[in-house]
């Protein structure tokens, strides 16, 4: 049941990103637009199923994989999102800016299963739904600061004097894989 969410991410994380490329490709939407529809579906839905699961008995495993393999898949969505975010608004410094920002989740990541033993110390299924539910409103806060603060074009601390206010910052040739 453990590896239910990875499948969904190797399965569905190829398809998010290339999902996404086409949505921007055919101009279906903004830049900005398809990183917070991607971002917000990757952050709501998992944290509704996720409360969902919590409300199945324990001997529903298939259901209970099935939810977490959804969970999997929605969560991939944030490679239409934040995961790429960080090259709309500075291309030139990308790699910095996804350094930073890893570094504050993967902090919020390690005190994860300390707050976890702490809410749950006799394993209940009231004390797992209250971590649950934080979790949810973890991400529903997560969902609602990405929607306000969330950019989708070169930010003026980011732009380099060659750049210009105007270049498309894909057309630039530090874009290009060699």
């Amino acid at each position: 049941m453990s590896s239910a969410n990875s499948i969904g991410q190797v399965i569905a994380l190829p398809l998010c990103g290339n999902l996404a490329d086409f949505v921007l490709s055919k101009k279906y939407a903004s830049t900005r637009c398809v990183r917070v529809l991607f971002q917000d579906f990757s952050l709501i839905l998992p944290g509704c199923l996720l409360i969902a699961v919590t409300f199945l008995r324990c001997d529903q495993t298939v259901l209970i994989s099935f939810l977490l393999f959804l969970c999997g898949v929605t969560m991939s969505f944030v490679c239409g999102g934040v995961y790429v975010n960080n090259k709309d608004i500075a291309p030139k410094y990308a790699g910095i800016v996804y350094g930073i920002a890893n570094t504050f989740g993967t902090i919020a990541s390690s005190i994860c299963p300390l707050s976890t033993k702490a809410l749950t110390p006799n394993g209940t299924k009231e004390e797992w739904q209250i971590v649950f539910a934080l979790l949810a409103a973890i991400c529903l806060s997560g969902a609602i600061l990405y929607t306000i603060f969330a950019r989708g074009e070169i930010q003026d601390w980011a732009r380099s004097e060659e750049s210009g206010p105007s270049v498309n910052h894909s057309d630039t040739q530090s874009n290009k894989i060699a």
